[in-house]
């Protein structure tokens, strides 16, 4: 009877608080995602973790290996991949104009992350390959095409988009009405979906 009682009555454990290694991960997801590879620093990254910048490389190396960790945990987390096709659009376009970006591997912007770093020699090669294998091999093999025309064509669209936003801060893309806006790309992204690999929307003969 005692033992029942305190089986009942005992509080179920506290969540085990994260570990100083995913501590530094989700920092870097957030410095990535705000900053390119060039302007992220280790010491930014041991700073917000809450651990010093000797443990940061005691566990990750340098900051191109905790860079490669990052997309490799991306990779893991949120792709397109996991989603049916239906959902897909929906998915790449939900951050299409927002000005904060994912806080971790657990709330991601995957594609944001890419986009900061593209033009850097040292991560330039890492992304591109996460780019392909996070968004534009899998939609390939979800559309059933031969070659990635529309899945690049979509990537293009996104990513121009994001940059002409973000960083060119164009005022055709920045609407005041951000939902109506996002609907917009959505139903853009929708219609290549739609169109068979030539490009034709099968539609458009009923």
């Amino acid at each position: 009877m005692t033992g029942r009682y305190h089986e009942m009555t005992t509080p179920n454990p506290r969540p085990a608080a994260p570990s100083a290694k995913d501590r530094i991960l989700t920092a870097a997801f957030r410095r990535f995602a705000a900053h390119s590879y060039h302007e992220t620093h280790l010491r930014d990254i041991a700073a917000d973790a809450g651990v010093d910048v000797a443990y940061v490389h005691r566990s990750f190396g340098s900051k191109e290996k905790l860079f490669q960790a990052v997309l490799a945990e991306a990779s893991r987390s949120h792709g397109v991949a996991e989603v049916p096709l239906e959902d897909i659009a929906p998915l790449l376009t939900r951050h299409i104009f927002s000005d904060q970006e994912g806080s971790g591997p657990n709330d991601p912007d995957n594609l944001m992350i890419l986009i900061r770093s593209l033009l850097d020699p040292v991560a330039s090669g890492p992304v591109g390959a996460r780019l392909e294998e996070l968004y534009i091999e899998p939609l390939r093999q979800k559309l059933g095409d031969d070659d990635g025309l529309r899945a690049a064509s979509i990537m293009s669209l996104l990513i121009g988009v994001r940059i002409m936003h973000l960083f060119l801060k164009l005022p055709s893309v920045t609407p005041q009405d951000t939902d109506r806006a996002t609907e917009q790309i959505l139903r853009a992204v929708q219609a290549i979906i739609a169109s068979d690999a030539t490009g034709k929307d099968p539609k458009a003969d009923l």
